[in-house]
């Protein structure tokens, strides 16, 4: 039977709606994790900061990372940064984060507070006047810095970089300094830890002299724990959960790099007895006592470079693993051979083997012990057999992404391609699976391009220059340019006949016989990034200064001519649209977008489109088959808007917004790029200072997981758009007919 308010005869269909969606693009983390933070008091309650990508909550149900930082727009990017986070033992539900990041926002500091478990966060007070974070400097996986009293929740500690100790009485909202005289300036506070409600005990990431320090009223006033090492810097603490012992890791350097030395003590707070419990001599970067036999300790290893045997594929070198089951008498070191597994199936370059280092921060869940978690450079370790004969390890890093983007490249036809920091990037041909990385690998990789008109081919540039001519399966190193400089971009014609590598601080180059020999494009300014004009395989254009350059390549003399027109302001990279040929659009900041056609001719047509901003623009698909690509950008048309991501269809004419307050990822940040996709109109890829490339996608709406359908109604029957009768509910089907939704039972 079919339940609905009312049927005509014969309705109109009526068109689907859409939506926003947004992820990040799933690499596998690959970025600094600093910190994991566990909860004592309510189970399955876990965050993880990072140094420039915000910071996570653990969905134990989806073993993934939910982002909690998305809503920071860029005016306040730098809060990105997390210096430190504290969850409040009296209400779980509440968690503090102190943010800052020196570099950006005039270096904006302030504590965050969620109310939610990190659903939603305000922020309660500005600090950066009083004692600025910097969440990507030295020493930042120590920890943790902020401190919640135990109970009441109404006193705060946070022990800063540059200004010393700071207490808060009411929950936060405003701060004095305390114990100045013993936490003095520019000596960086590396953790203060709440052992009751009373005692606190405080560390300095100092060495040589007085370094850890203990208070009996709240941080009021402080004395030198008797005993401890000064010749290592303390960078994390453990008190055991009975309260009578304390965990200290020491090593020789701020971190996260280090010499390799350090120690681990344990002091028994009623006797004031000192232990090394060291399992060698090593830096420490952290140590963990189960909550269910405090004679089960683990400790990690900082910035050592020892073999990890921890899989059979291949050695990999980092950090280290122990576990002792007598309370610090005799360790296992995991990493050794046969010690422990490691297997990963999902995340497709980390497959044969983790490289686990800089690992600064490790925690077993105090409600399972045999669950624990390792931050790493390249993301979060985790094992959840830890005290098993032979326990294995796995990545952990579903949800988090914290790669900084350096190129998107979307070009019909093509895997969209991206390159990132560190890790190279890859190619994408499904934007919801992992994929390996390229290889061979180069580290940071700011330059791609692919010829619009032969997309198998492609060149990618950094210390080394690589041609793919199979669509990125292989790649044949090429001779540079200038062999002393790396490359900081790179262009392919049309149809490949022309490679052009910038070599860094130089002007560019190009290339006839695919990267055998190379003549310097004398025409065109030194720091020149020069663009491929997508349909004329002669054509190129580059930006310097307020000035747009048009070379055109002349075969019989093998020279390029050169035109020049003046477009001031430009803010960020040109778009040349994938397709068309001549069609270039510049951002222009305040003064809003300039738009050249009839490029590829020399003599371009010039239109000026007024924004109230615009940082950044990229194309993407169009919205009908036949029409002009849609058009996006980061900024806003005017001033009453807010800044954002929005698109038009209609070539810069009329602007919608698509992103939300809940979704702004700090903006652009250092790439500043916005591209759509060629392949699929609607989605978008924006560049973030640490939080990935977001991926927005055009999605029909949905109720419950159902999508809208439109219907017709002849009489008493429906049928949907291809004439068929509906009788029963299609999966994931809702059918609107005369705007009412129809329900079958």
């Amino acid at each position: 039977m079919v339940i609905m308010t009312s049927l005509a005869s014969l309705s109109s269909a009526i068109a689907q709606t859409r939506h926003y969606e947004w992820n990040s693009l799933p690499f596998g983390g690959a970025g600094f994790v600093s910190g994991v933070i566990t909860c004592q008091q309510e189970a399955g309650v876990v965050y993880a900061r990072t140094d420039v990508g915000g910071a996570y909550r653990w969905d134990a149900a989806e073993e993934a990372w939910l982002p909690m930082t998305d809503f920071l727009g860029a005016d306040k990017v730098g809060l990105m940064g997390v210096e430190s986070m504290s969850i409040d033992p009296s209400a779980p539900n509440r968690v503090y984060m102190y943010c800052g990041t020196s570099y950006w926002n005039g270096g904006l500091s302030a504590i965050l507070l969620s109310e939610d478990y990190g659903n939603t966060f305000s922020q309660i007070a500005t600090v950066t006047r009083q004692f600025p974070a910097h969440g990507n400097d030295y020493g930042r996986q120590s920890g943790e810095r902020l401190a919640v009293c135990p109970v009441g929740g109404q006193l705060l500690l946070c022990g800063s970089r540059t200004r010393g100790l700071w207490k808060s009485e009411n929950g936060g909202k405003t701060w004095k300094r305390t114990a100045a005289s013993t936490f003095v300036n520019d000596r960086k506070i590396s953790f203060v830890q709440f052992i009751d409600s009373a005692d606190v005990v405080a560390g300095l990431l100092y060495k040589g002299g007085e370094n850890l320090f203990v208070s009996s009223d709240g941080g009021a006033t402080w004395n030198a724990i008797e005993g401890a090492c000064t010749d290592y810097m303390p960078h994390r603490c453990r008190i055991s959960p009975d309260g009578q012992t304390l965990y200290v890791a020491y090593s020789d350097s701020e971190g996260p790099g280090t010499n390799g030395s350090g120690a681990l003590m344990m002091l028994d707070l009623a006797s004031g007895k000192w232990t090394d419990i060291s399992p060698q001599k090593a830096s420490f970067g952290d140590i963990s006592v189960a909550c269910d036999n405090p004679q089960h300790l683990m400790a990690v290893s900082m910035g050592l470079w020892w073999g990890q045997y921890w899989t059979s594929a291949s050695t990999t070198w980092g950090d280290q693993i122990w576990v002792s089951k007598n309370g610090g008498k005799t360790w296992t070191n995991l990493m050794e051979s046969g010690r422990s597994t490691y297997s990963e199936s999902r995340i497709k370059w980390l497959t044969s083997g983790c490289q686990l280092h800089w690992c600064g921060s490790a925690q077993m869940d105090p409600h399972d012990s045999n669950r624990a978690w390792f931050t790493s450079g390249n993301g979060i370790v985790t094992t959840k057999n830890l005290w098993a004969s032979k326990p294995r390890f796995q990545m952990c890093v579903t949800g988090l992404e914290e790669t900084v983007p350096l190129n998107i490249v979307s070009v019909t036809g093509a895997p969209l391609a991206v390159t990132i920091g560190d890790y190279d990037g890859c190619l994408y041909a499904d934007v919801t699976q992992y994929y390996k990385r390229f290889s061979p690998s180069m580290g940071s990789t700011s330059a791609f391009a692919v010829a619009a008109r032969s997309v198998k081919m492609m060149l990618r540039g950094a210390g080394d220059l690589y041609l793919s001519q199979n669509g990125g399966t292989s790649w044949v190193k090429k001779t540079k340019p200038m062999a002393d400089k790396g490359i900081s971009s790179c262009a392919l014609s049309a149809e490949a006949n022309i490679l052009v590598a910038r070599p860094s601080g130089s002007k560019p180059y190009y290339s006839l016989d695919r990267g055998a020999t190379w003549k310097e494009l004398t025409s065109s300014p030194s720091g020149t990034n020069i663009f491929a004009d997508p349909v004329n395989d002669r054509v190129f254009y580059g930006m310097n200064g307020n000035t747009f350059y048009i070379h055109i390549y002349d075969p019989e003399s093998d020279t390029f001519t050169t035109k020049t027109h003046s477009v001031s302001g430009v803010t960020g990279r040109m778009c040349v649209v994938d397709g068309m040929a001549g069609e270039v659009w510049l951002p222009r900041g305040s003064s809003g977008v300039t738009h050249l056609s009839g490029c590829d001719t020399g003599t371009p047509t010039v239109k000026n489109i007024a924004m109230s901003s615009c940082t950044c623009i990229g194309a993407g698909a169009a919205k009908e088959a036949d029409g002009y690509p849609s058009l996006y950008i980061w900024g806003r048309k005017t001033v009453s808007q807010t800044m954002g991501l929005y698109r038009s269809d209609d070539m810069g004419n009329t602007w919608q917004r698509i992103n939300d307050d809940m979704h702004q990822f700090g903006g652009p940040g250092n790439a500043q790029i916005v591209s759509g996709d060629m392949n699929e109109y609607g989605r978008v890829y924006m560049s973030t200072v640490g939080r990935g490339v977001i991926c927005g996608s055009y999605v029909a709406d949905v109720e419950t997981g159902m999508e809208y359908w439109p219907a017709t109604s002849q009489g008493n029957a429906i049928y949907d758009l291809q004439g068929h009768r509906v009788t029963t509910m299609q999966p994931k089907h809702i059918y609107i007919v005369d705007g009412k939704k129809v329900v079958f039972k």
